[in-house]
């Protein structure tokens, strides 16, 4: 998506945001939520001669708060135990759907199968190394001679 500005669709995000007491987010933190499928793209409104307005679909901007209290650690996104610390905005949408806002089950479970063939990936790749690094280790002694920690994605 090329970077066309703040739009109507951003405004009303913005003062819906603001009216609930967000005041540091910004067009350009919408837009990268967009591009990182965090929120759903604006929907074009052709005006004819008279332009485009972009709109924004139902719940975007429940959405849009949720993403920046998941960022931030606020509101029901705060420390604890089950979040993790470091925050992505790919990670978003899948606690959003933890939380139980509406409209994420294909995105999230879309988001939990790339983690799945990540986490297959990375233990396949640690198997694999612990093999070549001890060759008389045996097939079921594999899973205990895994090396403790694995590479974060």
């Amino acid at each position: 998506m090329a970077r066309s500005g703040e739009t109507d669709a951003d405004r009303e995000l913005l003062t819906y945001a603001r009216g609930l007491g967000i005041e540091d987010l910004t067009p350009r933190m919408l837009e990268d939520w967009r591009r990182a499928d965090a929120l759903p793209a604006r929907i074009p409104t052709y005006l004819g001669r008279g332009g485009t307005r972009w709109i924004d679909p139902p719940g975007t901007a429940a959405r849009a708060v949720g993403v920046y209290q998941f960022l931030h650690k606020q509101g029901p996104f705060g420390e604890r135990f089950d979040l993790p610390c470091r925050r992505r905005v790919r990670d978003a949408p899948v606690w959003l759907w933890y939380e139980g806002l509406d409209g994420l089950d294909e995105l999230a479970r879309d988001r939990a199968c790339d983690y799945w063939a990540g986490w297959q990936e990375d233990f396949g790749a640690a198997r694999r190394q612990a093999a070549a690094k001890n060759p008389r280790t045996a097939a079921y002694e594999l899973p205990v001679a895994l090396p403790t920690r694995l590479p974060t994605r």
